[in-house]
């Protein structure tokens, strides 16, 4: 028993500290999610309290279970790196806006002592102003009059409400100095400098109520040393007026308003430096409406030092980390414009010198010169070079398949705005790079265009690759069909989310592609199940027979497939319904199709047996069935032809065309048989591309 205490404490000790360090981790995820601040409701993101500028924001496409490792921004240990970071550089800003207050409370509480004690030394003063001066010694002199003019004493009245009105907006009633003539003049003096000290005093508080404002704190303090400055200009008048002793007393009046003076200016300079220290910190954790209303509460400091010391606040932050960056342009363009410049310019400065123009910081630089409506030609000429070679990059990327992880991180950058900025030359170049195989470089760039995170990029880039594909004459292509098939999904998918004007604006950009595209092209994809196929050469419709097959070497499972357009009182169309009705299906985004016919349920789909009876090409016999002995036989690559208007359709598991036959089967050697003539049999080409009239009766319009 003694001996198994130990190893049962142990356990217990064991699971305690994985309990505790399971904990560390749930709470520094939760706050690396706070951090990154989005939230995930009904299809949409929504930003919480971090600023983010008023642009799409939508959720992610991919799902959990198809996001790749190598889709993943950061590691494990990568984010637990940037978890730690944050948390400590939460905790040095919730330290240092603590001591921030705490500093404006205590020049606060210093400034409205010493004012208290200047008021008390003028009531003191003004109380003993009216009296005769009390007897001494070895005279009695009674005190001289007040030299001071009752119109000197009205225009000084004026001039103290004028320093007031220019500094409040209170009403010129609660910002008068009365004055009662009834009492002598330099009593009045001094009710008018106490009046006017008494509205500085209410507008001081004011203005350090919440967190102080440097700019409204600079005002009162400007307005206290105008008041001292007339103060200065009265003292003369006043000393003739007063004995020696009460001369002492209005020195130390002078000298506590010049203290009150000094002490305003150190609150005003600790308003200043801290206001700007947590403006820095704020844009750095990238809470942007905090910086941006504390930086307009400065006074001196301007965008461009407040910029430098955030990109350079390497302390307790990673000096690598983007999302400084991002913040900084952020910043920059919520800024006022005037300053804008000098901003840029030390934005530009500090990338140039960190020696990070080489990265996807440059792109973020021009971003912010575009989104300020900020043009200088030094500088966006000089980043050009810069920019060029990582688009170019990105577009290998999307073209070639190529893993990056700096793609990677950029497509997702706030939200995928910066990406969206870019989106259009690089998928555009893209799409102009040269490959050996043009039909695999677009399917890349769609499949990479699918897997955007973002809807809005999504929409984005189809509409860049469609345009592309429409101007460049490239709609013969399978990948066509493709984009169709995601325009359209896309399109289903977000009209079902929520209707918001997001979400409207998606959807009608989506259904302005389709609308650019052949109708024939679009119908098929969007309305696939119960289309027509028409031969171009010889314009009858493709069908499923009813009879079964003759030939018992191939069994009566199945029905044999023709070509008709047989004019009847009951089909005056000449079209067999639904025999003649097919249902497309692809299970791999329109690489290839399957063709079920509607009336029996069985798949189009091609033998092995071949027949070249009555024609000097080789030919593979076609039939409907409801389970082939391979899928591959039933599957169909679906190619555009002639601008999207007719279609080929080519055996995957044969790589054979499907063409209609030049003979009806009413003719069998050149004798016709049958009086139902004009029906004709289907076929595969074995003999490669068919050329001329070949070509032609390869040709399908499908109708859907």
């Amino acid at each position: 028993m003694q001996r198994d205490k130990p190893f049962w404490f142990n356990c217990v000790k064991v699971s305690i500290i994985i309990n505790l360090i399971f904990i560390k981790l749930t709470l520094c995820q939760s706050q690396l999610n706070r951090t990154e601040n989005v939230t995930k409701f009904h299809g949409l993101s929504k930003n919480i309290t971090m600023d983010i500028s008023p642009e799409s924001k939508l959720k992610l496409l991919v799902e959990p279970n198809n996001v790749t490792d190598s889709l993943l921004l950061n590691s494990d240990s990568e984010n637990d790196r940037r978890c730690t970071e944050r948390s400590n550089l939460k905790a040095l800003y919730e330290s240092k806006k603590k001591n921030y207050l705490s500093l404006i409370n205590s020049d606060r509480n210093r400034i409205l002592s010493q004012m208290q004690t200047v008021n008390e030394i003028i009531d003191s003063f003004s109380k003993t102003l009216n009296k005769k001066e009390s007897r001494v010694t070895r005279s009695t002199v009674s005190r001289p009059k007040c030299s001071i003019s009752k119109v000197k004493l009205e225009n000084l009245q004026k001039e103290i409400q004028s320093i007031i009105s220019n500094t409040t907006s209170k009403s010129e009633a609660d910002r008068k100095c009365t004055l009662n003539f009834d009492d002598d003049n330099c009593q009045n003096l001094m009710k008018t400098i106490q009046c006017g000290l008494g509205h500085i005093k209410d507008g001081y508080l004011e203005a350090m109520s919440n967190q102080g404002s440097a700019k409204e704190v600079a005002k009162w303090k400007n307005a206290f040393d105008q008041l001292s400055h007339k103060f200065e200009k009265e003292k003369d008048n006043l000393i003739q007026s007063l004995s020696h002793e009460h001369q002492l007393e209005l020195d130390k009046l002078h000298k506590e308003m010049q203290n009150l003076g000094k002490l305003l200016n150190t609150a005003l300079e600790n308003l200043e430096v801290n206001t700007a220290e947590l403006c820095v910190m704020e844009i750095v954790q990238g809470l942007i409406t905090e910086a941006v209303d504390h930086f307009k509460e400065l006074r001196s400091t301007t965008m461009s030092v407040i910029v430098k010391q955030a990109y350079n606040h390497h302390k307790h932050s990673n000096p690598d980390e983007i999302d400084r960056v991002i913040n900084i342009s952020d910043f920059i363009q919520r800024l006022p414009q005037n300053g804008k410049v000098e901003a840029m310019q030390t934005f530009y400065k500090e990338m140039k010198e960190k020696e990070h123009l080489n990265s996807i910081r440059v792109l973020i630089l021009n971003y912010t010169f575009g989104k300020s409506a900020i043009s200088d030609s030094k500088i966006t000429n000089e980043i050009l070079k810069f920019i060029d070679p990582i688009l170019s990059s990105f577009s290998d990327v999307i073209a070639f398949n190529r893993k990056d992880s700096e793609f990677n991180q950029f497509l997702r950058l706030k939200f995928g705005n910066y990406f969206n900025y870019y989106s259009k030359k690089i998928i555009t170049n893209a799409c102009s790079k040269q490959s050996p195989d043009e039909t695999k470089r677009l399917k890349n760039i769609l499949e990479n265009i699918r897997n955007f995170p973002y809807y809005d990029q999504v929409a984005d880039g189809i509409s860049h690759l469609n345009g592309y594909i429409i101007s460049h004459n490239l709609l013969e292509n399978r990948n066509t069909l493709s984009l169709i098939y995601y325009i359209n999904y896309f399109k289903t998918k977000l009209s079902a989310s929520n209707n918001t004007k997001l979400i409207e604006n998606l959807v009608e950009k989506l259904g302005n592609e389709l609308d650019k595209l052949p109708k024939q092209m679009v119908n098929f994809i969007v309305r696939p199940n119960g289309c027509k196929l028409r031969n171009k050469a010889y314009l009858q419709y493709l069908y499923a027979d009813g009879r079964f097959l003759l030939w018992s070497d191939i069994g009566s499972d199945r029905h044999n497939v023709f070509l008709w357009k047989w004019q009847t009182a009951t089909d005056p169309a000449g079209i067999l319904e639904p025999e003649s009705k097919w249902k497309f299906e692809t299970s791999n985004n329109c690489e290839t199709f399957t063709l079920k016919n509607v009336q029996y349920n069985e798949y189009l789909y091609v033998s092995n047996n071949w027949d070249n009876i009555g024609t000097t090409n080789p030919k593979r016999e076609v039939f409907t069935k409801q389970q082939p002995d391979d899928i591959s036989q039933a599957e169909w690559e679906i190619v555009p032809r002639n601008g999207g208007q007719y279609f080929t359709l080519k055996n995957v598991f044969k790589n054979e065309y499907f063409h209609a036959d030049s003979l009806d089967d009413g003719v069998f050697m050149g004798i016709r048989f049958y009086k139902d003539n004009g029906r004709r049999r289907v076929f595969t080409l074995k003999t490669g591309v068919p050329t001329g009239d070949l070509w032609r009766a390869s040709l399908w319009e499908i109708q859907c």
